[in-house]
């Protein structure tokens, strides 16, 4: 199972300039099968992969009902860089 989700704020959009993505990535996958997937996805050669896992952190929220406890899920994160004069467009604009 692999899967791939663009995080899209502020600070990686400006790292777009520079050919370097961030992605949410199964937590299952090494850097291998993610240059693999991107290759085949989006049609780029990957020049590094940075990867990081975030673990579950606690929440809690004070309601009417009193405390709620629960847990966030964990999730894995790749930053990707690209060759040179390469990009990836995540509109999904249609040619007519």
């Amino acid at each position: 199972m692999f899967f791939i989700k663009p995080v899209v704020t502020e600070k990686t959009s400006e790292n777009d300039k520079n050919s370097i993505y961030t992605f949410y990535v199964c937590i299952s996958c090494n850097k291998i099968q993610i240059k693999e997937n991107i290759k085949k996805v989006f049609g780029c050669s990957v020049k590094s992969i940075r990867t990081m896992i975030y673990y579950r952190k606690h929440k809690s929220k004070y309601t009417k009902k009193g405390l709620l406890y629960g847990k966030k899920n964990k999730f894995k994160k790749a930053i990707i860089q690209l060759e040179e004069n390469q990009k990836i467009s995540f509109s999904k604009e249609k040619e007519i």
